[in-house]
């Protein structure tokens, strides 16, 4: 069995502790540094070509993605600071969403422009990439944000945002599903960034090359299979 994180990892063998010794964790493979995308890329945002400081969320317009809970937590933020809020992604959420805009008259500082297909160039640009999901896996979009030098936000959920931020070393962590203290890590993350050199040499973590090679020893293809849960 492979799981793509410790956390989905152990909760697997909650459910089937028999299995310990053949269930291994492979991060996914999301970085590849052999494909680079070209920076001319055009965003297609006025706020970018503007160069209005925003925060970024990516993701499905869905309940589990919790993007009410983030408008709710910034929308003072976003008025005192005259920032931006871009959140990417379609979904069935979007009416919900763009009636919480309007009765919050959020509209000139929250935009949903829906699926975009050049998403990096939005995350490295961004102040800050939030995540406020209710639950994940291994959410890539972290790790994306993290591999251009970008400062994350996140809650606390069941699973994967506290293993790759390594319990709050490369990323601001949240309890859910509080407002307070989501705002005050994001002023803290605005006003006191991390290294980004520190936040892209994370990202690494989660390349291809690494990736590969755990997934070799997996196959036992090459060295010992047992080193991969710890890889």
């Amino acid at each position: 069995i492979i799981t793509v994180s410790d956390g989905i990892r152990s909760e697997f063998l909650r459910l089937v502790p028999s299995m310990v010794d053949r269930t291994v964790r492979v991060y996914n493979p999301i970085i590849d540094r052999r494909e680079e995308p070209a920076e001319d890329l055009k965003a297609m945002h006025p706020w970018l070509d503007q160069g209005a400081p925003f925060i970024l969320a990516v993701g499905r317009l869905s309940r589990e993605k919790n993007f009410s809970f983030l408008i709710d937590s910034v929308a003072t933020l976003l008025v005192q600071e005259n920032l931006r809020l871009i959140i990417l992604g379609e979904g069935d959420e979007r009416p919900a969403l763009e009636q919480k805009l309007r009765e919050r008259n959020l509209e000139k500082h929250v935009s949903l422009p829906g699926f975009v297909s050049n998403v990096r160039i939005f995350m490295k640009r961004a102040k800050v990439l939030t995540l406020c999901s209710l639950f994940e896996g291994l959410p890539t979009v972290i790790v994306e944000a993290l591999a251009c030098g970008t400062q994350v936000v996140a809650t606390d959920c069941v699973t994967g945002p506290k293993e790759i931020l390594d319990g709050g070393r490369f990323g601001e962590l949240v309890p859910e599903d509080d407002p307070v203290q989501f705002c005050e890590a994001l002023q803290r993350a605005l006003e006191r960034p991390r290294r980004q050199d520190l936040l892209v040499k994370r990202a690494d973590d989660f390349g291809v090359e690494r990736s590969v090679n755990v997934y070799l020893r997996v196959l036992g293809i090459v060295g010992d299979t047992k080193e991969s849960v710890s890889d």
